[in-house]
């Protein structure tokens, strides 16, 4: 028998919605329990396998790092997915019966196997990237590492909105490999990362095999009835050769990369995949130059502001600071729009590559 908590918060509204669930809930093996707000306990929740909730303040103060299947009905909010963990926010003036796929997928009603196997696997990688992002939030933000005389330091603060940050260094055999992604929709994390798992294996990351891995996204995603021109994440993808320091790749969507000469902002899938050649980027670091890459939520966050000073052209003034002050100080400021509990609205990552200062001879 499945198991079901409803958390109430005594307005009269509740007891329509309330109502309206339990009777959806009779196709189903379910058992109810209805607590109201000054009965809660937040332990309950251990044996439960779905908590629906009528009140977000409680929802994001009291169940943050959870992993638990909930569903929070708020006035006049659309269906969407959080980042938090595996929650839906689902408008109580919609037709109940809208929710019959969601239950569906959290009872594991009978599915053809093909089904329940994606089920599986989207559900074991959202698992994963939730994981991900408790580590990114309890363990030491700032990562400074080293590979082939490119330095990287990189820092991220997590957010209470949809989807996430995440990236990776890969060190081959004559490149160093920055992967980084922002999405908006956790489905799409998971598909990403399945995908990327395959790819960081590759011994050699050429332009044709990075033009390769976002086609593939791009078919994984119809696949999966998604629309790339909506859904596809802020990418970037870049080499960095340590002997001639030239870089190149890729940047979709809202990523932003500072140089000290340089600023690229992504382009869209569409413009990519018309003309790869010309948003292909290519461009060469000096020694001890410093490149950053921002995805979107710094932005939002800070709404382009830190202290008085435009964020670009801060960053820009500040390259000649050691990375682990730059990144501080954008931190500094991005704390200042932090929520209750420690929490920006958004994900924001930044990164920071060095160029090594002495000149290196190919052997």
């Amino acid at each position: 028998m499945q198991k079901v908590y409803i958390v109430r918060n005594n307005k009269v509204k509740d007891d329509d919605v309330i109502a309206k669930i339990t009777s959806f809930l009779t196709t189903y093996n379910t058992k109810i329990i209805i607590l109201d707000e000054k009965n809660f306990n937040e332990d309950a929740f251990l044996d439960f396998e779905i908590v629906l909730f009528l009140n977000k303040t409680i929802l994001i103060n009291s169940i943050l790092d959870k992993n638990l299947n909930i569903i929070c009905f708020i006035d006049g909010q659309q269906l969407e997915t959080s980042a938090i963990s595996n929650i839906l926010f689902y408008d109580i003036n919609s037709p109940i019966e809208k929710l019959k796929d969601i239950f569906e997928q959290l009872f594991l009603i009978e599915k053809n196997p093909i089904s329940l196997k994606l089920d599986e696997i989207l559900a074991d990688l959202s698992f994963e990237l939730r994981e991900l992002k408790k580590i990114h939030k309890e363990v030491v933000p700032m990562r400074e590492l080293s590979f082939k005389h490119i330095n990287a330091s990189s820092k991220y603060s997590p957010g209470v909105k949809s989807g996430g940050d995440f990236f990776e260094f890969i060190e081959c055999a004559d490149r160093v490999v920055v992967f980084l992604f922002s999405s908006k929709n956790y489905t799409v994390s998971s598909l990403i990362m399945a995908l990327h798992e395959k790819f960081r294996t590759q011994l050699h990351y050429t332009k044709e095999e990075i033009v390769k891995f976002v086609h593939n996204i791009i078919s994984t995603l119809q696949e999966n009835k998604l629309n790339p021109a909506i859904v596809f994440p802020d990418l970037a993808l870049l080499t960095i050769d340590p002997i001639s320091l030239c870089v190149e790749g890729i940047s979709i969507g809202d990523i932003e990369i500072v140089t000290g000469h340089n600023y690229f902002y992504g382009t869209s899938i569409e413009l990519l995949a018309k003309n790869i050649k010309k948003n292909y980027l290519t461009f060469k670091l000096k020694r001890g130059e410093k490149v950053m890459l921002l995805t979107p939520g710094v932005r939002v966050n800070s709404k382009g502001i830190l202290g008085e000073n435009d964020l670009i052209k801060m960053i820009k003034n500040r390259l000649e600071y050691s990375s682990r002050e730059l990144l501080n100080e954008i931190f500094y400021y991005l704390k200042i729009n932090m929520r209750e509990g420690g929490f920006l609205e958004f994900d924001s990552t930044a990164i920071v590559l060095e160029a090594a200062k002495k000149e290196l001879k190919e052997v």
